[in-house]
């Protein structure tokens, strides 16, 4: 991902997944949800049905 990512799509980033972390937060996804989604409906096969990004 990076910064000309302008609609992300609901699986740009699993972030119920370790390995999302491992180079560090996905900051510019953070980004994106603060200024576009700042509530979020996360799907997530790892803890079901999901959970919300606030």
């Amino acid at each position: 991902m990076n910064s000309s990512d302008s609609n992300l799509p609901d699986s740009a980033v699993n972030l119920a997944d370790p390995k999302t972390y491992e180079v560090g937060p996905p900051i510019e996804f953070f980004n994106w949800l603060r200024s576009d989604a700042p509530v979020w409906w996360h799907d997530s096969d790892e803890y079901p049905p999901g959970f919300w990004v606030c």
